[in-house]
């Protein structure tokens, strides 16, 4: 999102994205600010990962879930606590699916599946983890 707005003598011009670090300058011109948010724009939009329904289809939820846990959760202070998680999601069968056939009925059998045995707020944790920002 981008914002202008008149500050002092000079026009300050300000683009924030979600994942980027926000960017800001300072213009004589209103027009040059403006020129300079589209582009700025135009290079964030570029820098976003494209929509690929080919690679979709051959990244299953344990390859996501496998590579979490070797690049993120190792660390994490509890590391240990989420790893065992992580394996014992990996044991399901529904993280055989490709991230383009998994559907948010899999997660609901999946914490259904898992009421019967553990508490909610077991759920709750183990869901979240699963939670991308």
């Amino acid at each position: 999102m981008a914002s202008l707005r008149k500050r002092n003598d000079k026009w300050q011009a300000q683009v924030r994205r979600v994942g980027y670090n926000p960017r800001s300058q300072s213009f004589h011109n209103r027009t040059d600010a403006q020129r300079w948010i589209r582009q700025t724009e135009i290079e964030f939009d570029r820098m976003a990962l494209a929509y690929d329904p080919a690679t979709l289809e051959k990244i299953t939820v344990a390859d996501l879930l496998a590579r979490y846990k070797n690049e993120v959760t190792r660390q994490k202070r509890g590391h240990a606590n989420e790893a065992k998680r992580i394996e014992e999601f990996l044991r399901a069968k529904w993280t055989a699916l490709t991230l383009a056939r998994i559907t948010p009925q899999v997660f609901t059998q999946h914490r259904d599946k898992s009421l019967r045995t553990v508490k909610p707020d077991t759920v709750i944790r183990e869901l979240g983890m699963l939670h991308v920002n």
